[in-house]
């Protein structure tokens, strides 16, 4: 999903597609983050903590996952930021 030349759009995805909830290796795979470097975008606590990462919904006892619209708006705002 991600472009290195900014005037290469997105394809736009139904309201459906934007919803589905995605799992931390795809998640990782999108952002471009390791496993342990998304757990410290969430943790307050850490150096690397990044408020406006996307916030994990509980879908089970022992499972998170991520809406994909969050995470594509979340790649957006990080292009913005450098400016690409």
């Amino acid at each position: 999903m991600k472009t290195s030349n900014p005037n290469i759009s997105r394809p736009q995805l139904d309201p459906v597609e934007l919803s589905k909830i995605i799992r931390r290796p795809r998640l990782c795979e999108l952002v471009g983050f390791s496993r342990s470097a998304s757990y410290l975008r969430e943790d307050p606590r850490s150096k690397y903590f990044d408020a406006n990462f996307p916030k994990s919904l509980r879908i089970g006892t022992n499972s998170v996952g991520w809406r994909l619209g969050d995470v594509l708006a979340y790649i957006d705002s990080l292009m913005l930021a450098k400016g690409a």
